[in-house]
Order: structure tokens, then C-alpha cells, then sequence
């Protein structure tokens, strides 16, 4: 899925490219996930019924997010807890999540 305002860049034979998400989920099956950026993110998070999300404790400087995960529509599944120490001795601590859809979405595709 190409998001961008400039002209395709040329790409390999055996990459195919598809200017929505809609035309891009048509061709697929089973198992979909959606690796980014912010706005395929926000686009695919109406139609996804399973989040797996690495959420990062802390403040961080950046111009792109992942939308907010409403409890409203979204269940913990699971979360498990981990931290990185770099080569400084600082600690990042940050969880891995499994959210669920609470209610059904028709033709969700089986984005997750």
C-alpha cells in the first residue's frame, strides 16, 4: 500500500502496490497485518479485529503515533511486560499487547 503524495517509485517485478487499503485487503487472505505508517494505521484500525502492540512507557519526541485504543472497543487479550537497557544503562520499559475487538465487524477481512 503506497501512501504518498510523490510519484510511484519504481519497484520490483514480484512487489505489487495498491493506493488504498481497500483494493490492498481484497487480495488477501487469512491473516493481514499492517505494518505502518500512522495514517494506513488509523485507515485499517476500523476494520481490524485483533491489535498486537509494543506500548512504550514513557514520553518520546515524534510526529507520528498509533491512534489511541479505545477500552470502549478494545479488550486486553494479554501484556506482557519487558525493558531494554542500552549500552548508556538506561532503561526503556514497554509491554506486549494483545487487544481484541469486543464487538463484531462485518466484513473485517481478517485484518489484524
Amino acid at each position: 500500500l503506497f501512501y504518498n503524495n510523490r510519484k510511484f517509485q519504481p519497484v520490483p517485478d514480484d512487489v505489487e502496490v495498491y493506493t488504498s487499503l481497500k483494493e490492498a485487503l481484497r487480495t488477501c487472505s487469512g491473516d493481514v497485518f499492517i505494518i505502518g505508517g500512522a495514517k494506513v494505521y488509523e485507515e485499517a484500525l476500523s476494520v481490524a479485529t485483533r491489535l498486537e502492540l509494543t506500548e512504550v512507557q514513557g514520553t518520546y519526541p515524534g510526529d507520528a503515533h498509533f491512534p489511541l485504543v479505545s477500552s470502549a472497543d478494545w479488550a486486553v487479550q494479554n501484556r506482557r511486560p519487558s525493558s531494554y537497557i542500552d549500552e548508556g544503562e538506561s532503561v526503556t520499559h514497554f509491554d506486549f499487547v494483545t487487544y481484541v475487538r469486543k464487538n463484531e465487524i462485518p466484513n473485517a477481512c481478517g485484518v489484524n
